[in-house]
């Protein structure tokens, strides 16, 4: 849906309890592309089926991916 509907880059991150959508790739915390984002999607709102099964965190946040 988030690519679809929104043209979001976004990743699934899945753990042994659950999964995780990520959205983006991001050069730093200043990228205005991230704040670009972050706004975006905490005015998201979702009906029907979709409300049921996604849950946008309020403040999406950036998380460091490791790199080798």
């Amino acid at each position: 849906v988030l690519r679809e509907k929104f043209s979001l880059e976004a990743y699934v991150l899945h753990t042994r309890n659950r999964s995780v959508v990520c959205i983006g790739g991001y050069d730093s915390l200043d990228d205005p592309k991230l704040l670009q984002n972050q706004r975006q999607l905490a005015q998201m709102k979702f009906g029907g089926a979709a409300a049921a099964i996604m849950q946008l965190w309020p403040q999406p946040l950036p998380m460091e991916v490791p790199r080798p």
